[in-house]
């Protein structure tokens, strides 16, 4: 059986025009974005070159259905066949439709502000934290480094703020070399120029020594990354044993029976919550003979379900 990799699930029923390197599948409301090359037999390793050409590859393909709607993109390197992709849909359902209804109209843009540090002192040499540096009759190496970097975090709270108070969620990135900021940004998008005013009031406050890279609209990958696991028959019967759950339960029941393993094992809390999706998933899969394929959301800044309206 023939597996293509699973870019996106798009929350449309029509079609799609044709898209060189892409095929779809509709199905219970959803269609589902593939590439249209099988998986290879045996994977061979990457370089970096070609591992990043690939990735490349991939973000041109998700970028060109950008606009169609809410795009739910799954995590690189997931191949299913087409036969299974309305299992994996009903089965992940509840889920779906609230991350269609949560990145509905929305965009990802990701903001990173460098600055020139040879030229800071200068450039900086008023500031709270700078200028008794240069009222001192005596400074050492450590008390620049200390008001520096003082320096570095206010300007850095600033340009966060700022991109804050534009966008519906934000996530903080890890910063490269002189870097203040790398930010990740979900935006509604009728508010785009609401960004391009931020990020020409960040270039004012230095133009000559703020580098500032910005990319987007992307979809929202770096808040919602969906993450597809096929479940075993007796992961599903152990999950059901855990809680104490007959095969026919109800929603009350699993969410009953959760509430209980916690009170009664909350050390078990992480498996009783991942037992609980398991019976959820197993409740309202509609494709009998498929494997159950369970869905987790992760974003970039945890491996977690993402929050909203919060600074990482």
């Amino acid at each position: 059986m023939k597996r293509f990799e699973l870019l996106a699930l798009l929350p449309r029923s029509d079609s799609l025009p044709d898209i060189a390197g892409l095929q779809h599948v509709r199905t219970s409301g959803y269609m589902a974005l593939l590439s249209d090359v099988p998986r290879a037999i045996m994977a061979l390793p990457q370089s970096r070159k070609q591992a990043l050409s690939t990735a490349a590859t991939r973000q041109a393909l998700l970028e060109k259905c950008m606009g169609r709607g809410p795009l739910i993109v799954c995590r690189p390197h997931y191949h299913i066949a087409r036969t299974e992709i309305a299992g994996l849909i009903s089965a992940n359902r509840p889920l779906l439709d609230r991350l269609a209804l949560r990145l509905c109209d929305k965009v990802q843009y990701q903001v990173s502000v460098s600055w020139t540090p040879d030229a800071v002192l200068n450039r900086f040499r008023d500031t709270e934290e700078l200028a008794p540096l240069f009222r001192a009759k005596q400074v050492s190496p450590e008390s620049i480094e200390r008001a520096v970097c003082a320096l570095a975090e206010r300007l850095a709270d600033q340009i966060t703020q700022s991109l804050y108070a534009v966008s519906v969620e934000m996530l903080r990135l890890p910063n490269g070399p002189d870097m203040l900021c790398n930010l990740v940004l979900l935006l509604d998008e009728g508010e785009i120029s609401k960004l391009d005013q931020a990020v020409e009031a960040i270039d004012a406050i230095w133009t000559e020594g703020f580098r500032i890279k910005q990319i987007g609209p992307a979809p929202a990958a770096s808040f919602v990354l969906l993450d597809p696991k096929t479940v075993s028959p007796d992961e599903v019967s152990a999950a059901f044993k855990h809680l104490g759950l007959l095969k026919n339960a109800t929603a009350d029941d699993i969410a009953r029976a959760r509430k209980h393993a916690l009170q009664r094992a909350p050390q078990h809390a992480a498996y009783s919550k991942h037992c609980a999706d398991i019976a959820h998933a197993a409740l309202h899969a509609t494709c009998d003979g498929q494997p159950l394929i369970l869905c987790t959301v992760h974003s970039e800044d945890q491996a977690g379900p993402t929050a909203q309206r919060q600074v990482a």
